[in-house]
């Protein structure tokens, strides 16, 4: 989606519910496939040109590392519309007074209505508690011997349990990684470049957007390149491929998303050095 498509979202979602908060504001974002930079510049093109709607308390979601410089990416915990508040602030000021009023001549009965009660109830909850607490004890005891004779039970069969699962665990792991190897090699290629290079571009792509599922597409190449070694130019053609292919979502001004698509795989940047 578009800076512009994002605002009118925004805007016909606060038309609509009138009050957005941040939780939910986030939400229907992800749901939406919109980072939070683009959510951030969004907001605040929102704010200047929409005289009519309130953003409030700002709260720090997250930095982004720009070359030298870093942003603080800051979301309000709450957007609303102008007449909206208005209303309610007219309206608790005008039924303020009466309210008092009523309250404390409900209160004076009610006051007399409770403590009767409470009276009665205290005899009642006595006597009660009495009972209940010699049933307890005697339940407890009971329950005490018969807990005790499972727990040593259920020990001995997590015992087994455990051991058995243990093998089939590693049997699994093993038989995973040769699975998660395989389908790990992407099959990209790019005329004119080493196809170990656009390989291992590819996978440390992935592997950069497990950790860090939005970040800025010339801050992306640039790490990639000093950790893999591998030219600027190639990574960002192979960016551009896995873009086309949905591994990855490339949205303006330059911000790179992870998808439901992007595999998670467990190879660590340091084991792609060339």
């Amino acid at each position: 989606m578009t800076i512009d498509e994002i605002k009118s979202w925004i805007i016909s979602l606060l038309t609509r519910r009138q009050r957005v908060t941040l939780n939910e504001l986030l939400e229907q974002a992800e749901s939406k496939g919109i980072g939070r930079l683009a959510l951030f510049i969004a907001i605040n093109q929102i704010t200047q040109e929409e005289r009519d709607i309130i953003a409030r308390n700002p709260i720090e979601i997250t930095r982004i590392s720009i070359g030298n410089e870093e942003i603080r990416i800051s979301l309000p915990q709450e957007m609303e519309k102008k007449q909206i508040a208005r209303q309610r602030r007219q309206h608790t000021k005008s039924t303020a007074n009466i309210m008092d009023v009523l309250f404390k001549e409900e209160q004076k009965e009610e006051q007399k209505q409770e403590q009767k009660q409470q009276k009665e109830e205290q005899k009642q909850e006595q006597k009660q508690q009495k009972e209940e607490q010699k049933q307890e004890q005697k339940q407890q005891k009971e329950e005490q011997k018969q807990e005790q004779k499972q727990q040593k039970e259920e020990q001995k069969q997590e015992q087994k349990q455990q051991k058995e699962e243990q093998k089939q665990e590693q049997k699994q792991q093993k038989e995973e990684q040769k699975q998660e190897q395989k389908q790990q090699r992407l099959n990209i290629t790019l005329p004119g470049f080493n196809e170990s290079d656009v390989e291992r571009g590819v996978m440390a792509i992935i592997q950069y957007l497990n950790k860090y599922w939005s970040v800025g597409r010339i801050r992306l190449i640039d790490d990639v390149h000093h950790i893999t070694g591998i030219p600027r130019d190639a990574l960002s053609r192979i960016l551009d491929a896995m873009g086309k292919q949905g591994l990855v979502e490339i949205v303006e001004p330059g911000v790179v998303n992870k998808t439901d698509k992007t595999p998670v795989i467990g190879i660590k940047l340091s084991e792609l050095l060339n």
